[in-house]
């Protein structure tokens, strides 16, 4: 009799026995009405050795569901969509989607909540999420796409918003992936009170394009992007000059302390009325960028912060009537012929222009 090991324990050959029983699961996607049918149930119906031993399971999935899908560690599934496909979560108690160490990918659905206590898409314990082409709505939830204990989100082409806490809200060890493919939009956005369109609590993010792909944060009623020890690349791998944006914060459309480090590149930031970039003992990179200051604040440094004008991509250009603002010890700098145009000798201004870095 064969024996083989898995997660420390011995099973027999007789322990693989439900592949072959539901081996139909894993050769063509199921095809499910959820109006009808609960995701949930369908879920739940299919053995732990269907996924443990198997690739991803495929659901295709129509109709309007009252649910609350739960995927375990291990578990693999792809939920496909079609334009009028929606999940709404049915209980007080729990995220609409909770991803506990497994992995999923949706595709082409609107995913919702009508509970304040509660989030949409939450993924933790080393899990994984793909959103893509999709619309998730937080509504009142304390979030609409949480990420956290070392799990990966990768969203892509899809619209997010939220009036909760934030429409993306990475934390705790958590990495969130945002690109928009050429030819597309992606949208993260906020309509709450302050919170902020994506939120960063040591945790980390990349946000790209490729193409013509266009990303956006914004607009926000609030913050556009909020962290606390977070580390970010916001545009890195994108081909084109703003084809990222930051815009319509009411508040700040990047707040961040307490050692962040943030690499913004190809990206244009404006509409911001609060301040553009408001950095707490932490630094930033600029490259290749565009960036509108309001009358306000405008790029600030503050605790020892460390803003820079990198040119590796291309000189960036900053305008607006008082741009620059260095307190407690923070300090903004450009190397000599690579300073961001407009506002340099603004009065007020903190911009140190000197020197030459090595890239």
């Amino acid at each position: 009799m064969t024996v083989f090991m898995l997660r420390g324990a011995l099973f027999c050959a007789a322990a693989l026995l439900p592949i072959a029983a539901n081996a139909s699961i894993m050769s063509q996607p199921l095809t499910v009405n959820c109006s009808t049918t609960r995701l949930s149930s369908i879920i739940s119906g299919i053995t732990n050795g269907d996924i443990q031993f198997g690739g991803a399971i495929t659901i295709n999935a129509s109709g309007t569901c009252s649910d609350h899908i739960y995927i375990p560690m291990g578990w693999n599934f792809v939920i496909n969509g079609t334009p009028s496909t929606v999940i709404t979560g049915d209980t007080a108690s729990s995220a609409t989607i909770t991803n506990d160490g497994g992995r999923l990918s949706l595709r082409n659905i609107r995913v919702t909540t009508t509970f304040a206590s509660q989030e949409v898409i939450t993924t933790w314990a080393g899990g994984s999420t793909g959103i893509y082409g999709s619309t998730i709505v937080g509504g009142a939830a304390k979030n609409a796409i949480a990420v956290t204990a070392a799990a990966t989100t990768t969203i892509e082409n899809s619209t997010i918003t939220s009036t909760g806490n934030s429409a993306v809200n990475i934390g705790g060890g958590g990495y969130a992936w945002i690109n928009t493919t050429s030819g597309h939009y992606t949208t993260i956005s906020y309509n709450g009170s302050g919170g902020q369109a994506l939120g960063c609590w040591e945790g980390t993010f990349d946000l790209t394009t490729e193409g013509t792909g266009i990303a956006t944060i914004g607009p926000s009623t609030s913050m556009g992007i909020a962290s606390r020890g977070c580390r970010a690349t916001i545009g890195g791998g994108s081909s084109r000059k703003n084809s990222v944006r930051i815009t319509g914060a009411s508040d700040a459309g990047l707040r961040a302390k307490a050692g962040d480090f943030y690499n913004i590149i190809n990206t244009r930031m404006f509409s911001n009325a609060g301040s553009t970039i408001e950095l707490s003992a932490g630094t930033i990179e600029i490259d290749n960028s565009t960036i509108v200051v309001p009358e306000a604040a405008g790029i600030r440094a503050l605790r020892g912060a460390i803003i820079f004008f990198n040119h590796i991509y291309g000189t960036s250009s900053v305008s607006g009537p008082t741009p620059y603002r260095c307190n407690q010890g923070g300090k903004i700098y450009a190397d000599v012929g690579f300073a961001p145009a407009g506002g340099a000798t603004s009065p007020g201004g903190c911009l140190s222009i000197g020197g030459t870095s090595t890239n």
